[in-house]
């Protein structure tokens, strides 16, 4: 997905949905992604406000709050916030606040494509994104190699 569009603004999507930019978002983007995350009869107070509590919280500290405060800071229950948010708290009411966990881990957009890692040896090479996860771990070596250090001296 690369883009959706709302009264003629065009908002460049990342595969799942979220803005490429946070700083790109405006309300008009909630306005027009509400469908896609399951809200069908329309953005309400209640919604604006965990919306404007995540956008805030993102501008002031450059992370996205858990779902557990922003529950607290608006007088919510776990259930109310599935209740206003169907497809959840990260794809629901982060993707609406232009953010998501990635954009909020360092303050800046954290890019998922693979990238490459090399072992200590620098002889193998692994998939891993850039958090450093593997991308497929059914590469992942468990046996130990006889020229690394094969534990840890505690």
């Amino acid at each position: 997905m690369d883009g959706v569009t709302n009264s003629g603004t065009r908002y460049r999507v990342d595969a799942h949905g979220f803005l490429k930019r946070p700083d790109e978002w405006d309300e008009d983007f909630a306005v027009a992604n509400a469908q896609a995350v399951g809200i069908t009869t329309g953005l309400t107070e209640e919604h604006w406000r965990v919306i404007r509590y995540i956008r805030d919280n993102y501008e002031t500290y450059g992370k996205v709050p858990q779902g557990f405060v922003t529950c607290i800071a608006n007088n919510l229950r776990l259930i109310d916030l599935k209740r206003l948010f169907p497809a959840g708290y990260h794809r629901g009411a982060c993707r609406l606040a232009g953010v998501s966990y990635w954009t909020g881990l360092s303050g800046r957009r954290v890019d998922l494509e693979p990238a490459a890692a090399r072992d200590a040896t620098g002889e193998r090479t692994y998939r891993t994104d850039s958090l450093g996860f593997l991308v497929e771990p059914d590469g992942w070596d468990e046996e130990p190699r006889d020229d690394v250090d094969k534990g840890w001296d505690l």
